[in-house]
């Protein structure tokens, strides 16, 4: 007798997952929706996964136990998981994150419902080892604004999607050589075939304190990787409106100043320590970026999306005494994109740079009180 298709395949991989693999996998198991079969792959663990999961498996008869010799990568054992699923959608699961139990379920009342949309996220609560919740994310729910975010990193957290299997698989699954970026540039083409959308739920609690997470041990392949495709998206949308293409290392240099603004250690350590000054924004990358600026003015909300993110920017360029280039990303925000500027805050991030420290300030009109009154702290 053949087994019943399942309306939805969880996919899971792990690698020497053992402190938190039970909690993951209790969090599937456990959900309010049951119609799915939960994919595993152990990618070679030297550890009790292996163990801990063949014991699962007798249990629960929902789980596909798939058992890599070596140790393959994310990015072979997703497509090797993929493979082997069957459901209708495909909802992915980290074996160190902690799904919500009604997760599955409003991710498929959804999908039912939104026929134009190809993948659903949801908001997400960041968790420490031990499981204490640190903070909170919530997305923009549209596609535009999501597709606006995915033109330069990825914003969405990908234990808590669930995608059309069959466009996931029409897509070619992940591209093997975006190492630890293949989920986001698996957004970008889903994006570009079908529409994205989040749920405002919080629906995952992602384990953020892991010393053996990717993001620690590969971190400089996984940016090399996520500034390579945010260079195709935004190439790939320049020349959609029949704009001209964008100069690479101007793109490059927004990027990694951009980065600085929201990871300052993986800025300086893989691109401000080896590159030096020679690796910070330029005035005359303005004129080479003139084609992304139009772009975010001419493409649904991408002046929404960015304007705020890079008005950010240009005071942190201010700050950091990047005192021209601050100064003209300022203006392109004024002029072409139409961002209104909080002077007050400015003219702070301006001035404050290149006053004496104030300390020192106010011991001297301590000492000479008939002068001016103590200054403020700027």
């Amino acid at each position: 007798m053949n087994k019943p298709i399942p309306k939805v395949s969880v996919l899971m991989c792990v690698y020497n997952g053992e402190t938190h693999l039970k909690e993951a996998v209790n969090s599937i198991l456990k959900q309010t929706f049951k119609d799915f079969e939960f994919v595993i792959v152990d990618d070679g663990s030297t550890d009790s996964s292996w163990q801990i999961l063949n014991e699962y498996s007798i249990k629960d008869s929902r789980i596909v136990l798939v058992q890599n010799q070596e140790n393959l990568g994310l990015e072979k054992s997703l497509n090797k998981g993929l493979a082997a699923t069957t459901g209708k959608y495909l909802a992915r699961q980290d074996a160190d994150d902690i799904s919500f139990p009604e997760r599955l379920q409003l991710q498929v009342n959804f999908l039912d419902t939104h026929q134009q949309v190809g993948a659903v996220g949801s908001s997400i609560e960041f968790i420490d080892r031990q499981g204490k919740v640190l903070s909170k994310q919530n997305l923009p729910e549209d596609h535009d604004s999501l597709q606006s975010l995915l033109l330069i990193n990825n914003c969405l957290w990908h234990s808590s999607m669930t995608v059309r299997n069959s466009l996931l698989k029409e897509l070619g699954g992940y591209n093997e050589q975006m190492l630890h970026a293949e989920d986001y540039d698996l957004w970008w083409r889903i994006s570009c075939n079908s529409c994205l959308a989040t749920l405002p739920d919080v629906l995952l609690h992602y384990r953020q304190d892991n010393s053996a997470a990717i993001t620690k041990l590969k971190r400089k392949k996984q940016l090399q990787c996520s500034q390579q495709i945010s260079y195709k998206a935004i190439n790939q949308c320049l020349q959609d409106r029949d704009l001209s293409s964008l100069n690479e290392k101007a793109h490059e240099r927004l990027w990694w100043t951009y980065l600085e603004l929201i990871d300052r250690q993986s800025y300086k350590k893989w691109w401000y320590d080896e590159r030096g000054k020679s690796g910070l924004l330029q005035q005359q990358d303005f004129r080479c970026l003139k084609p992304f600026w139009n772009l975010l003015v001419n493409r649904p909300a991408g002046t929404k999306i960015w304007g705020t993110r890079f008005y950010q920017l240009s005071n942190h360029l201010l700050r950091s005494r990047q005192t021209l280039v601050g100064l003209q990303l300022l203006w392109i925000l004024k002029t072409k994109l139409n961002i209104s500027i909080q002077w007050n805050t400015t003219i702070k991030a301006l001035i404050k740079p290149y006053l004496p420290g104030i300390k020192q300030i106010n011991r001297f009109y301590r000492n000479h009180h008939f002068l001016k009154p103590k200054i403020d702290r700027i």
